[in-house]
């Protein structure tokens, strides 16, 4: 299964366009995590799918947070936090 990234441009984005994204990407990761049959917690730790959904979730809550929109809860129970490289 490979996630299709979504077709919004960042700069124009509106709340109701990241909200679109963010139940996609909501009913993606349910379908990955019942097809790989493992508990959700194993699938974030392990999954090579996990990636390309943090990838993904980060990219439109970097968006969002510029933008001033709410970012959905995409995965209950999970946070996406990015932090600078320390040299």
């Amino acid at each position: 299964m490979e996630i299709q990234a979504p077709k919004v441009d960042l700069e124009r984005m509106t709340q109701d366009d990241l909200n679109t994204v963010c139940t996609m990407l909501k009913d993606e990761f349910s379908k990955a995590l019942e097809s790989s049959g493992l508990s959700k917690s194993m699938f974030i730790a392990t999954s090579d799918k996990m990636r390309p959904f943090t990838l993904l979730i980060v990219t439109f809550q970097e968006a969002a947070k510029e933008k001033g929109l709410n970012m959905p809860v995409v995965i209950e129970g999970v946070t996406f936090e990015v932090n600078e490289a320390q040299p």
